[in-house]
């Protein structure tokens, strides 16, 4: 054992003079056999950094793995560790030789980091034995992106769309992974149970019955307790099970560039980009608040050259939210809005699709609920009290099934347009309620609208009651539709920051008292359509167009020199 070990070792440095010394520190003291191979496996590392990715996270992989085995064995005796760290090594051994097929049958119990690493390489590049992959690295035949969201919300998971779908137009191979349901991140109780009980409380409590307040007041608490959402956490010294979840991804799938959609696992997922293979790194902000003081410390600045953060409005007041970000870190991208949303409006569709939905004079009011669909009372009280001048409300129920039967309840009236359409009514016969519904769809899905339909609502409406949702309020913008804000049971802090821009702007309006809905609303009626808020600074009239923005910067990114190039400059585990 301990020969194989020192045969082991020898290879790791090369061999040679170098090879002979090492073996006879593990002669000389087999005690500390995992340090020494940590140490050298470090060495390795550290000499391919920026030369040769694959090697660079083979290399980080045997480091940490010789950390954990040292730590485990810090009191065993040195027969024991021995025959541990000879074990280990014939493992990784049988692992280089194994076929693609053989790697992918290792059950999931038994898949570590060298198994996730082997089966990545043969993934990306057919080759017969895992060590001519190993020598001669990995040469990417096509790029290759892996984007990482969360359910949190559907503006994740909307943007993440929008920059897969402007990728992929681009050459790119994409994969998404929502690390909200990914079993990759269930590995562990306390991660299941956090992420479950993440997905109940901020979908089903937050947002469902608009728990506003109590949110901020449990982030605000955690800020003062814990900081930022995560600390760094160097390797070999550091790693936890997030870090691991996120290793497991990049191995298996080798990508050249690593997208963000959420800003919470930021910092891990740039630790371990760095650590396999100093990785690009892009993170595409999805609100107007950009929230890297939660991310990063002004104490501790991000240097790592192949990081950019997209900053989707051109507004000083939101780009001053990427500090302790340094300027040099960030570029403004627009908002990765759904592809139809960048279309220009077309006038005369927009007006013959108008013409068949309403009577002429009548002001067209979109209701939105979210996503998911909340339960919210303004049609009911506009169509019982009104505001003095013809409205037709179309509300927007999403996946809410219960809301739409609630409303075809509550308003009992009802009456019939010239094409024969029967609408909702209530006391007030200026205005009629409906339901919007996807063209040609029936059943509980009809009412769940697609990006197209949604658009040319937005188009025709006059204004907008809505949630200030991140990703609704970019496509608002996009469209240059006035808004009121629904602030009757708070704003989520983000959501205040965003309806502040908004009102600055003189874009939008919220009202925290219903008696104030009527006011509020007549008003923004009475405003133009603008699209200030999202207009390209380098091109007056137009706007900033998220799709070529993001491609480029992401293609520049993964030309960036990075040579031992670092995270932190002061954290010198990270090289």
């Amino acid at each position: 054992d301990l020969q194989e070990v020192q045969r082991f070792a020898s290879t790791l440095v090369g061999g040679g003079q170098r090879g002979e010394e090492v073996k006879g520190k593990l002669a000389a003291d087999p005690g500390s056999a995992a340090s020494l191979l940590q140490r050298l496996a470090g060495e390795q590392r550290a000499a391919k950094d920026g030369v040769d990715r694959d090697q660079q996270a083979y290399n980080h992989l045997l480091e940490l793995h010789f950390q954990e085995r040292g730590a485990a064995n810090h009191a065993s005796l040195s027969r024991g560790v021995i025959w541990q760290l000879a074990d280990d090594i014939r493992r990784i051994q049988r692992l280089r030789s194994m076929s693609a097929d053989e790697l992918s049958a290792v059950p999931e119990g038994e898949a570590d980091n060298f198994v996730h690493f082997f089966h990545g390489l043969y993934k990306r590049r057919k080759h017969p034995g895992g060590e001519a992959v190993l020598a001669q690295g990995l040469q990417a035949q096509s790029r290759s992106a892996v984007i990482f969201t969360c359910s949190y919300g559907d503006g994740h998971k909307s943007a993440q769309q929008a920059v897969e779908d402007f990728l992929e137009a681009a050459g790119f191979s994409v994969e998404a992974v929502d690390t909200t349901h990914d079993p990759r991140f269930e590995d562990w109780v306390q991660k299941r149970l956090g992420a479950r009980l993440m997905d109940v409380w901020y979908n089903r409590m937050v947002l469902r019955w608009k728990m506003y307040n109590i949110q901020n007041m449990i982030e605000s608490v955690g800020s003062l307790i814990f900081g930022r959402w995560n600390t760094p956490c160097p390797s070999p010294s550091c790693n936890n099970p997030t870090k691991d979840a996120f290793r497991h991804v990049l191995l298996e799938m080798k990508p050249d560039i690593v997208v963000t959609v959420y800003h919470m696992d930021l910092l891990p997922i740039l630790e371990v980009a760095k650590d396999l293979g100093n990785l690009p790194v892009l993170h595409v902000a999805t609100d107007m608040d950009l929230k890297m003081r939660e991310v990063f410390s002004e104490r501790q600045p991000v240097i790592y050259p192949r990081f950019r953060l997209a900053m989707p409005f051109p507004q000083t007041t939101s780009q001053q939210t990427a500090l302790p970000l340094g300027h040099d870190r960030t570029f403004l991208s627009g908002y990765p809005v759904r592809q139809p949303f960048l279309l220009p409006k077309d006038e005369e569709r927009v007006r013959l699709e108008r013409a068949k939905m309403v009577p002429p004079g009548t002001k067209v009011v979109l209701v939105m609920t979210g996503g998911g669909g909340q339960d919210v009372p303004w049609p009911e009280q506009l169509a019982t009290e009104g505001i003095g001048r013809p409205l037709h409300l179309l509300v927007v129920t999403g996946r809410n099934e219960e809301f739409k039967t609630r409303l075809e309840h509550a308003l009992t009236n009802s009456a019939m347009f010239k094409d024969g359409r029967v609408v909702l009514q209530g006391n007030d016969l200026n205005v009629t309620v409906e339901v919007a519904r996807e063209p040609g769809h029936r059943g509980p899905n009809a009412t769940y609208l697609s990006a197209e339909r949604l658009m040319m609502l937005m188009d025709i409406a006059d204004a907008i009651i809505t949630k200030p949702g991140g990703g609704t309020t970019a496509e608002i913008s996009y469209r240059g539709l006035p808004a009121v804000f629904d602030a009757t049971h708070g704003l989520l802090h983000w959501e205040e920051f965003t309806v502040h821009a908004f009102e600055e702007q003189g874009r939008g309006e919220r009202f925290v008292w219903p008696q104030q809905l009527p006011g509020v609303l007549s008003r923004a009626l009475d405003r133009p359509r603008s699209i200030k808020l999202v207009e390209d600074p380098e091109n007056p009239g137009q706007v900033l167009n998220p799709g070529p923005r993001i491609v480029a910067e992401a293609n520049k990114l993964m030309e960036v020199p990075c040579r031992q190039c670092k995270l932190f400059p002061d954290n010198p585990d990270n090289i």
